[in-house]
């Protein structure tokens, strides 16, 4: 599935992800609180019947303790009486049907058996040494006493570890089991005693009729109850599903070797902890619900308020400017929502300030030449590139005809700054230059009187505008300018691999309205020899270092190409520094001009050089 909406995202992302961790989450405490549960009722079926075992265990201790008692009289001399004695005091025992003394060789000794209730002559007693209770016999139905009896077995030894005599010891079955009968488990529950083989002692009315050993009828619990007795005093088992059918419990006793078994239905037993599942997992179902409503609610009125933006910016990308959105809430989204009615406001503002720069770019583009001029005997090219889409750099071509004078006048102009405001001053500038250049008047005089018309106007702004004025005659092979706190133009000459500077003093215009200029002169140029004026964001330029590209590299352009055309010249100048860059743009405006000396003057010039600087 492709997942295309933001409604999409948050099921996906976030609905599922917190679905899933708190159904987990609820299964977890789920298992723990069962677990916790099903431990405590193991705990409290353990003592229940430990109790019960416990007091089995009194009712058979009291005659078992009765019996050991008999057995150290073995070992005196004297114990025929206090053996009659206490052989009368086990039959008074409660729960003692009869106590039965048997002597191996009654010929010997004149007597094989001998009831309490008799007499006996201290001859008569045969004399043994030592004694134990060899078994606990199965509960048997006894035809003299009329009752189920249980009997203590114990074998007397002479000496040499010789059989010489059995006590036997039968106590009522259902004495054994009267506590065990008072407990209301024993008669509503299925409850059995047992022995550590399974064989059924005695079982209530719940396990069915005609038992005789556990797991007879390939009951699970019953045949894990059976393993469980070889390995482990007391314990219980729970049976297959959940809830299980069937849970049991066992407890062996400490003076015979049999064990307390209890039986119930597995419902009943666990029915709180079944009632527990019910209850958590309806609550758990219900806040998850609620939960994921909640977001699908949150995110579901995020998720309409980002499709309201998005349209809305459709709107806006068709030209649309007004859209406005109605805020649903006071959160992130609202604030965005606002942020977005303002941006698209300010949006309009600036469109139409594009717009306007637009135009003005177009203007200014058409300020400056449109083509290089054509003049005998000079290779003209020039080129500007702006950082913004106006700049302050200005380049132009005059004809001195108009005014009288000879040649090809060259205008260089850096005005401080870039962007709109050095554009207006550049425009304004080129005008006064202009209008100035085609009156009657020396080139000192010309940029004197634009300074004190451009200082006037800039004078509170701060603003200023370096300037380079040059007129070159090839006919006479001179140059004359003025500079006006502009950077030297560069005179090279191929023939002899020379580098000069056209220099002299000046400061910019704009800064000081009296400020009189000085023009200067160099007479002697000759063929293929190059002029260079530009302006500070050709040697100013930087990389990504941060070295600047200096004057050194302008010069090593310029005896690269200076065998080309002044075209050549520029555009070498111009992808010298793109590579210089590495692709950056400007940080400021670049303005170049090449004059290229195509032949010799027509007349021999024997005067001096001129000012060079």
């Amino acid at each position: 599935m492709i997942i295309r909406s933001l409604q999409q995202r948050l099921a996906v992302f976030l609905i599922v992800p917190v679905a899933l961790l708190l159904s987990l989450t609820g299964l977890f405490g789920l298992v723990y609180a069962r677990k916790a549960m099903i431990d405590a009722w193991e705990e409290a079926s353990t003592l229940k019947l430990e109790r019960a075992a416990h007091q089995l265990d009194m009712r058979l201790g009291r005659v078992i303790e009765w019996v050991r008692m008999f057995h150290r009289t073995g070992e005196s001399t004297a114990a025929y009486t206090v053996q009659q004695w206490m052989l009368h005091q086990l039959q008074q025992l409660e729960g003692v049907v009869d106590v039965r003394l048997r002597w191996e060789k009654p010929s010997v000794y004149g007597m094989g058996s001998m009831h309490p209730g008799g007499h006996m002559h201290e001859e008569h007693m045969m004399h043994f040494r030592r004694a134990r209770i060899s078994e606990v016999t199965l509960p048997r139905y006894d035809a003299r006493s009329g009752v189920e009896t249980v009997g203590l077995v114990s074998d007397l030894k002479d000496d040499s570890g010789n059989l010489v005599g059995t006590l036997t010891v039968s106590l009522r079955f259902r004495y054994l089991m009267q506590d065990m009968e008072d407990f209301g488990w024993w008669q509503s529950d299925a409850a059995c005693l047992v022995d550590e083989s399974g064989r059924v002692l005695a079982y209530t009315k719940a396990m069915g009729e005609g038992r005789t050993r556990l797991g007879e009828k390939m009951d699970p619990v019953e045949m894990k109850i059976v393993g469980e007795l070889r390995k482990r005093e007391f314990g219980t088992v729970l049976g297959p599903g959940y809830p299980p059918g069937k849970v049991g419990g066992f407890f062996k006793l400490k003076s015979a070797p049999w064990a307390i078994v209890l039986f119930a239905p597995g419902k009943e037993i666990l029915a709180p902890i079944v009632e527990f599942r019910n209850s958590y997992a309806l609550a758990g179902g219900i806040c998850i619900l609620v939960i994921l409503g909640l977001i699908r609610w949150s995110g579901g009125r995020m998720a309409a308020s980002v499709t309201d933006i998005s349209r809305a910016a459709e709107r806006v990308a068709a030209g649309d400017y007004s859209v406005s959105i109605t805020p649903r809430t006071k959160d992130e989204v609202g604030v965005l929502i606002r942020s977005f009615n303002t941006m698209v406001l300010q949006l309009e503002e600036r469109l139409r300030l594009k717009e306007a720069l637009d135009v003005a770019m177009e203007v200014q583009q058409h300020l400056l030449p449109l083509s290089d001029p054509k003049v005998e005997g000079l290779d003209v090219a020039g080129k500007s590139v702006y950082c913004d889409q106006t700049g302050g750099d200005y380049y132009d071509y005059l004809d001195p005809k108009d005014s009288g004078r000879r040649g090809l006048a060259v205008i260089v102009g850096d005005v401080s700054g870039h962007g709109i405001p050095s554009a207006l001053l550049m425009a304004t500038a080129r005008g006064f230059l202009r209008q100035r250049s085609h009156l009657p008047g020396s080139l000192d005089q010309i940029v004197s009187d634009v300074n004190r018309q451009l200082t006037m106007d800039v004078e509170a702004s701060g603003r200023f505008m370096t300037l380079f004025y040059m007129v070159v005659d090839p006919l006479r092979g001179t140059v004359r300018w003025v500079r006006a706190g502009h950077e030297p133009a560069i005179l090279y000459d191929p023939s002899t691999d020379r580098f000069q500077e056209l220099r002299g003093p000046g400061i910019a215009l704009g800064v000081d309205a009296s400020w009189r200029y000085k023009e200067n002169e160099r007479t002697g140029l000759a063929k293929d020899q190059l002029l260079f004026l530009g302006t500070d964001g050709i040697w100013e330029a930087v990389d990504a270092q941060g070295r600047f590209f200096g004057k050194d590299a302008v010069k090593a352009v310029i005896r690269r190409s200076a065998g080309g055309s002044a075209r050549d010249v520029v555009e070498a100048v111009v992808q010298s520094l793109d590579r210089f860059r590495g692709g950056r743009s400007p940080e400021d405006d670049v303005t170049l001009v090449v004059i290229k000396i195509k032949k010799d003057p027509e007349w021999d010039n024997r005067t001096s050089p001129g000012t060079v600087g």
